[in-house]
């Protein structure tokens, strides 16, 4: 790095510090809110202070133009501390801010010498050419009416007065103005050592233009608050302007700078040529994104008439383009040689092109064809010279061909269309340019283009694996509904466990299964309607016209029992079930169907797989509650919510307390006491559960250590949790951190989490095994209860659910189902714990079957704190 690159990095690193030390200062020194104001305020005094200064210096130092320029900044730079400095004293003291003020007045007085030091940096002579101010227009018009485009929705519904809206809304117009100046300064010449300079004052006046922007809005939707970006990005101008001075300044105290004539770069005409097709995009583009067209007429209007003196303008600028090219035509006509020479050029590419090319007189008839104009035509029309235009192009391939030609003829105008030739098919695409001599007509095959073309269209508007509407189509035609007012009702499918059987069977085979489904629904929409497939397995139709519940419940059940049909896949069958949410827009707001219809399809998946839901008012309440809750959850364990009791289990032989089961407790701060059976599923729907689940291993084991050494702590495992391959990294580590020996740990787990037969599970349970860790199959007997599990599973202990052990001992069906569990169990080696039992004739009953039992007949849950007193025996 050379000692100039140095010098320049510690210049760039010293406005990062003065912004950094800004932004942060007032957090890092933990000042009051009265003491940020008055850090703020001394930023934005101080900045502008400098930049002046820096500016001055700089054109002290300079020569010619440059002292110009620089003196220009130094204005805008002081004119900029000064309208500050009055918004800061009015801060300060408490008195309202008016809008607008002097300080506006200098805020545009800045712009001003910001624009003349800008065109003055581009050029340094006092002659400005015709071209280069109506350039300099151009841009002003096209961003002037973007920015009327971009703030006009600000603009009409804005909470200042008229007077005051326009005034505001000048201030991006101007910046955005002045920002052009300075990049078609660096796009059209070359300045050598005094780009950098020049590319520091281009970034500070766009930091200038987007704060000002957003500041305009804000002020217009009254919800400005002085700080935050804005004023983050207007220190970054003058912190810029202040190193573009300071750069200048070491440019000439380290190469002596003066005064030089500027070098046009060589695309600069290029580039100039494009300005009008650049400004058009930047106009086009600013009305697309406004949403304007065709609904705020008053700003259609009036950009209108800003529209036409853009054409003015352009149009000015064409014909001094124009002049300039005459100029050169008439030199060249003086030399008939060289016309004679481009006429034979001409003739020779013509020759060359891959178009073919007709020319005909004034009288339509052929003056001159190349050879591809024959291949073209053939079969179809026969060239000649002086045939006429109906030999050519023949009024049964070519309909309504002469016409057209002749009306571009009268008019002058170039005119192109695509022709389509019968047997066999193929596409022309036909150009035709009127001259005072005749017509030139250019026409080439472009049947492959157009075929290409057409199928991206297809293909924007259709998933290509199924063929059906994809997103976009779904969407257009939604809102073409949503415009017209047309009755609609959109139903939302997704199929059930797609991803597990995706996972099993593989992609290209669950991918036939997509291609299948989307068969189906295509067979059994009706013409009109609309089937659709979003993404993944989520598909979607579109019902139109006033439909009842009764109608759309007969099309969600065929399209439930269609899809539910076997697959037939290579080797195998599949059955596949989805769930559907309904949204009618009589029930719901049309522009909100598919939220309404996915927050039925949630239900649907909820309450019952495989069955459709229409949406009510209900379930958004019940979404809103979950969503609630979920953000209640994420934040419950840094706020210390939850906490964990125990509830003992009591071993039957010894006739003492063997173990504690930890049970999470959720005590919200508003709701009360939250019960798991709440917020466990939420926590597992959203993945919090691994988080939580490993909050409560560790709490209990950090109390477990501090009990007697034969007492275990028993811990609960959730399906999702069992599903972690992480899980036996995690509880190792948990056991090193709290000290707790791994044959005192048990972890419950519940059927549920044994639905997954796979490899994983095994080895998960082979990995805790080792370890010496006992597993427990918690509410033995519910759900999916299969006794292959006890011979796959190495399980420690069964847990009888408690529904079994209430009837006892007066229900015969309950005591034999628990004499048959404690048998088989026993028989295994498995030992076996009773929960739920609350009474002393449960106990008599169960004292010689189980091991263990658990329950409030023991003990409630308790807190840590009551565990010494009930190993004592205490109650």
């Amino acid at each position: 790095m050379t000692r100039e690159h140095g010098w320049r990095l510690a210049r760039f690193a010293c406005l990062v510090f003065a912004l950094t030390a800004f932004w942060y200062g007032p957090a890092l020194f933990g000042l009051s809110v009265e003491s940020a104001r008055i850090w703020f305020a001394t930023a934005h005094l101080v900045g502008p202070l400098l930049a002046a200064a820096l500016c001055v210096l700089a054109a002290l130092r300079s020569e010619g133009g440059d002292r110009v320029v620089w003196f220009s900044f130094a204005a805008g730079s002081a004119l900029y501390t000064g309208a500050n400095a009055l918004f800061v004293t009015n801060t300060l003291t408490g008195q309202a801010v008016a809008f607008p003020s002097l300080a506006e007045a200098a805020f545009f007085a800045m712009g001003g010498c910001f624009a003349f030091g800008m065109s003055k940096y581009s050029s340094r002579s006092l002659r400005i050419t015709s071209v280069q101010i109506y350039n300099f227009l151009l841009i002003y018009c096209a961003l002037f009416i973007a920015c009327l485009f971009l703030l006009h929705f600000d603009i009409k519904h804005s909470v200042l007065g008229p007077a005051q809206t326009a005034v505001a809304y000048l201030y991006p117009a101007l910046w955005f103005s002045v920002l052009a100046f300075g990049i078609l300064s660096l796009i059209f010449f070359d300045h050598g050592k005094r780009s950098l300079p020049l590319f520091l004052l281009v970034i500070g006046i766009a930091a200038e233009a987007v704060a000002d922007f957003w500041y305009v809005r804000a002020i217009m939707n009254g919800t400005y608050t002085p700080g935050g970006m804005t004023l983050l990005l207007w220190l970054s101008t003058t912190g810029l302007v202040a190193l573009a001075a300071a750069e200048h300044l070491a440019l000439i105290r380290r190469a002596g700078l003066t005064q030089s004539a500027l070098r046009r770069r060589t695309d600069a005409g290029i580039a100039q040529a494009a300005l009008p097709g650049i400004v058009i995009a930047i106009f086009m583009l600013s009305g697309s994104l406004s949403g304007a067209f065709g609904r705020n007429w008053e700003y259609v209007a009036f950009s209108s008439v800003l529209g036409l003196i853009f054409a003015a303008v352009a149009a000015l600028r064409e014909y001094a383009v124009i002049r300039s090219h005459e100029a050169l035509r008439t030199e060249a006509e003086e030399s008939r040689e060289e016309v004679s020479l481009s006429r034979r050029r001409l003739a020779a590419v013509l020759e060359s092109t891959s178009d073919a090319v007709v020319v005909f007189d004034r009288s339509m008839r052929v003056e001159y064809f190349n050879e591809n104009a024959v291949s073209a035509l053939e079969g179809v029309g026969a060239p000649g010279l002086g045939a006429s235009f109906t030999e050519i192009f023949p009024e049964t391939s070519f309909p309504g061909a002469l016409v057209r030609f002749r009306s571009a003829q009268s008019r002058q105008e170039p005119m192109e269309y695509d022709a389509l030739l019968s047997g066999p098919d193929r596409w022309l695409s036909i150009n035709g340019y009127p001259s005072n001599g005749g017509l030139s007509i250019f026409f080439r095959d472009v049947t492959e283009q157009r075929t290409a073309r057409e199928r991206m269209a297809h293909l924007a508007h259709h998933d290509p694996m199924t063929g059906l509407a994809n997103r976009m189509k779904f969407s257009e035609e939604l809102q073409r509904c949503v415009s017209l007012e047309t009755p609609v009702s959109v139903l939302l499918i997704d199929l059930d466990n797609f991803k597990d059987m995706n996972d099993t069977l593989g992609h290209p085979l669950g991918d036939a299964v997509l291609v299948e489904i989307g068969r189906r629904l295509q067979q059994l929409m009706r013409p009109g309607n609309l089937a659709a497939r979003l993404g993944g397995d989520e598909f979607a139709m579109l019902i139109f016209g006033q439909q009842d519940r009764i109608a759309l419940g007969a099309i969600a059940e065929r399209v439930l029992a269609r899809i539910s049909a076997p697959i037939a896949l290579p080797n195998q069958t599949v059955r596949v079930t989805a769930s559907m949410g309904i949204a009618m827009d009589d029930v719901a707001d049309r522009a909100e169907l598919v939220r309404t219809a996915d927050i039925a399809l949630y239900e649907a998946k909820r309450d019952n797989r495989g069955t459709y839901r229409f949406f009510d008012g209900a379930m958004e309440i019940r979404l809103r509650e979950r969503t609630a809750i979920i953000a209640d959850l994420t934040a419950a364990l840094g706020n210390n919510e939850f906490v964990v009791h125990y509830q003992p289990l009591y071993e039957l032989a010894s006739h003492r307390i063997c173990g504690f089961e930890a049970l999470l407790r959720w005590t919200h701060p508003v709701r009360g006491l939250v019960s798991p059976e709440v917020f466990i599923p939420i926590a597992e729907d959203t993945g919090l559960i691994h988080q939580i689940g490993a909050w409560v291993l560790r709490t209990a084991c950090t109390a477990a250590a501090g009990w007697p050494a034969d007492v275990r702590i028993a811990v609960n495992l959730s399906p999702r949790q069992f599903r972690d391959l992480g899980l036996p990294t995690m509880v190792a580590r948990v056991l090193e951190e709290t000290g707790l020996r791994p044959n005192r740990l048990e972890l419950e787990v519940t059927e549920a989490a044994l639905l997954d037969d796979s490899g994983s599970n095994l080895d998960i349970f082979a990995q805790l095994n080792r370890m010496g860790i006992r597993i427990a199959l918690d509410d033995f007997g519910t759900g999916y209860s299969a006794l292959s599990y006890l011979q796959k599973f190495p399980f420690a202990k069964l847990k009888i659910d408690r529904s079994f052990i209430t009837g006892l001992p007066d229900s015969e069906s309950s005591m034999a189902i628990v004499s048959a569990i404690c048998s088989m169990a026993h028989a295994l080696s498995i030992r076996v714990t009773a929960e739920g039992v609350e009474t002393r004739d449960q106990f008599d009953w169960l004292q010689t079957r189980c091991n263990e039992i658990q329950g409030y007949l023991i003990s409630r849950p308790v807190p840590a704190g009551r565990i010494p007193d009930l190993l004592a025996g205490k109650r």
